[in-house]
């Protein structure tokens, strides 16, 4: 066919037209897709979700540092959960912030079906997120059989230093003592996390010293609850706020007391750090540059406009 004989033809100004006008509407269906979260190394250097099981499943704990009242974290924190349980061929246990150690007898009968949810959540002054964020994993924990620990000091006894000190724990009889940490327990004011509280609080005075000694038990307790029911060759999954684990301080800062005493090898503990982003997550964020004082082996960002539980 001879191109004369064509209707029209596409001279060079013609052919510009059209692929300009081909790039204008390739970029507009171009938005770049939200990102629900991102994940970085201990280094701000971006990783991904299958580097993040790999490495926890060689782990004895696991802490997953949360913000409490963000529901998309509790959430990772089930799907994690079920990567370790199938990587681990069910060698896992789960522990527990928000659960205290006087309501591991009622988690143990919410496990055997001894209880209902609803008669374990009544009287067991459940954290008000509870039916939203955690019910999920202790759910699916019951369902796969698995040992789930009750690791926190029950809050009376915390109040109870913040108010008069550590002295008076030791006037509990030895069955309310068996619900803490060994006592006497350290509280080393000079780690940065327990400096910062004492800064923030207004640095000086008895009883912010005090509040210092009552979440230094908080944090031993967890510790002590961790190691005594650590087994060897399973992975224990334990959820807490980050600022519990962060800087490898807090609850991290007295494992190596009750390892020894009980003579355990050294535990292999790998730490996430929950952090909000000041900005809306963009998928050319290659790196992140840690706070100073969230230090973790992995950092789990969040966009700004995460939705909240409360």
């Amino acid at each position: 066919m001879n191109k004369s004989n064509l209707p029209y033809r596409l001279n060079a100004k013609t052919c510009y037209i059209l692929l300009v006008l081909m790039l204008l509407t390739k970029l507009s269906y171009s938005q770049e897709a939200p990102l629900a979260y991102r994940l970085y190394d201990a280094n701000g250097k971006l990783t991904d979700w299958s580097t993040l099981v790999k490495t926890t499943a060689k782990a004895d704990i696991v802490f997953f540092g949360e913000l409490h009242n963000q529901s998309q974290v509790h959430w990772l924190q089930l799907q994690l959960a079920k990567a370790l349980w199938t990587s681990k061929k069910g060698q896992l246990s789960l522990g527990y912030e928000m659960i205290e150690t006087d309501r591991q007898a009622a988690l143990d009968s919410l496990s055997k079906g001894q209880l209902t949810e609803e008669e374990f959540a009544k009287p067991s002054r459940v954290w008000p997120n509870y039916d939203t964020d955690y019910k999920p994993i202790v759910t699916w924990g019951i369902k796969n059989n698995l040992r789930q620990v009750a690791s926190n000091c029950p809050r009376r006894y915390a109040s109870l230093v913040h108010k008069q000190g550590l002295d008076a724990l030791l006037k509990l009889d030895s069955s309310t003592k068996s619900l803490l940490a060994p006592l006497p327990y350290t509280s080393d004011t000079s780690l940065p996390g327990y400096k910062a509280m004492m800064t923030m609080m207004g640095g000086h005075g008895q009883r912010v010293y005090q509040m210092v000694q009552a979440q230094a038990l908080k944090d031993a307790t967890m510790a002590y609850q961790i190691v005594q029911n650590h087994q060897a060759g399973t992975t224990m999954l334990h959820l807490n706020g980050s600022y519990h684990s962060d800087n490898y301080e807090g609850i991290l800062a007295h494992l190596p007391t009750y390892r020894r005493a009980t003579k355990q090898p050294d535990l292999k503990v790998v730490t996430i750090s929950t952090v909000m982003s000041e900005t809306e997550l963009k998928p050319r964020d290659k790196t992140y540059t840690p706070m100073a004082d969230k230090k973790a082996d992995f950092y789990l960002l969040l966009p700004s406009d995460a939705p909240s539980s409360y």
